[in-house]
């Protein structure tokens, strides 16, 4: 459902789960949504690196999974 649009407030009244906890204990995260989350990231780089220039900083460089 999240995937779909529908909010968590929505999504945790049709499921019948009352706290936060019970949402994050029953999200599944795919390597998709992975996928799909660091493409928006990479892509809001690319436009804040047009818009205000590359930065430097341990987190310049395309991620490795370590920190430089």
């Amino acid at each position: 459902m999240r995937r779909a649009g529908v909010s968590e407030s929505v999504i945790m009244d049709i499921a019948g789960w009352e706290t936060d906890s019970m949402f994050r204990r029953y999200a599944i995260v795919s390597p998709a949504d992975r996928r799909d989350a660091m493409e928006k990231l990479e892509a809001d780089r690319a436009r804040m690196d047009a818009e205000i220039g590359p930065r430097n900083g341990p987190f310049s460089e395309p991620a490795t999974g370590k920190l430089q």
